[in-house]
């Protein structure tokens, strides 16, 4: 099966990744790619939807993490529901988890974007406060 990607935009900066089929060394670029974009799209909570992803090797966990990366330096929130198969991966290369919100369905995963996306426009008064006094100086998020 095929790699497929596609952002949902639900407005109000919040969207959702779906991913389907097979992310592998023929396929982990596409999904780089797909993540650099919505670290650059001015989401501010974004659900990574991995329910119908086939299949997962290490090079996708890498793109994984370096998207990952990404989002959490712009401060994008993200939400990841796994398939079982990313879960097995995920879980083999990485006991710890590489996301801090992982949940077993989209279902679940809405609650927690709406409650991420109001955090984060919390969040970011707070920050638009704290860099005015600290001369625009502000740590990156990770």
């Amino acid at each position: 099966m095929d790699f497929r990607s596609r952002v949902d935009d639900l407005g109000h900066g919040k969207a959702i990744l779906r991913l389907s089929g097979e992310i592998d060394l023929a396929t982990e670029d596409r999904l780089a790619r797909q993540l650099e974009r919505l670290a650059w799209s001015g989401f501010r909570a974004v659900v990574i939807d991995g329910t119908e992803v086939t299949f997962m090797d290490s090079t996708g966990y890498h793109a994984f993490i370096d998207g990952k990366r990404a989002l959490n330096e712009r401060g994008i929130k993200i939400i990841l529901v796994a398939s079982r198969t990313m879960r097995r991966v995920l879980e083999l290369v990485s006991p710890d988890p590489i996301f801090a919100v992982r949940v077993d369905s989209i279902e679940e995963a809405m609650p927690l974007l709406n409650e991420a996306e109001s955090r984060s426009s919390e969040g970011a008064q707070g920050r638009s406060q704290s860099t005015a006094r600290s001369g625009g100086l502000e740590p990156p998020t990770f």
